[in-house]
């Protein structure tokens, strides 16, 4: 990672996206569907499932700001280094008040650490971040809840990142 020094990845830390979603029933019953379930219609005022609000707050991003892995173009909310790959690292969670359908709701992500390492595989950058999300009738803290970019090469049985 030499193109970019641990001061400008440190420049991340603090650095905030806010996105506001309707929650609607629509997404609920068609992951319903999908999992086969025999849940009633969802209506307005019905409590999400735990889990389920990564049905909302969905990127939508312009054909030219999309990378080649299909996400946005780092340099924005995430450090514009040059590893390829995205890997979920886990996250830790703690409900206040659930989300329920008709509401209108705020998602506010914010990087609270960036951790550049290298191991086996290469080079690889940690990114952590936290904060509450929502407002008004809806609740939710990420404990704590990490990304690793990775360099080339895949991963193989026994490849520990940490």
């Amino acid at each position: 990672m030499a193109e970019l020094d641990s001061d400008t990845l440190r420049a991340w830390v603090g650095r905030s996206e806010i996105r506001v979603d309707s929650i609607d029933a629509r997404p609920i019953a068609l992951l319903s569907a999908t999992l086969d379930r025999d849940d009633p219609a969802p209506r307005a005022g019905d409590v999400v499932p735990p889990l389920w609000h990564w049905l909302y707050f969905l990127p939508g991003y312009r054909q030219s700001e999309v990378g080649a892995d299909g996400h946005a173009r780092r340099g924005g909310f995430l450090p514009p280094v040059p590893l390829p790959r995205r890997m979920w690292a886990g996250s830790r969670m703690r409900w206040h008040r659930p989300l329920t359908i008709g509401a209108t709701a705020t998602r506010n992500s914010r990087i609270v650490s960036v951790t550049p390492k290298h191991g086996r595989s290469g080079d690889l950058l940690g990114l952590g971040w936290g904060g509450p999300h929502g407002r008004g009738n809806f609740s939710l803290q990420f404990v704590a809840g990490g990304l690793h970019l990775r360099g080339g090469g895949y991963l193989r049985g026994g490849d520990v990142l940490v």
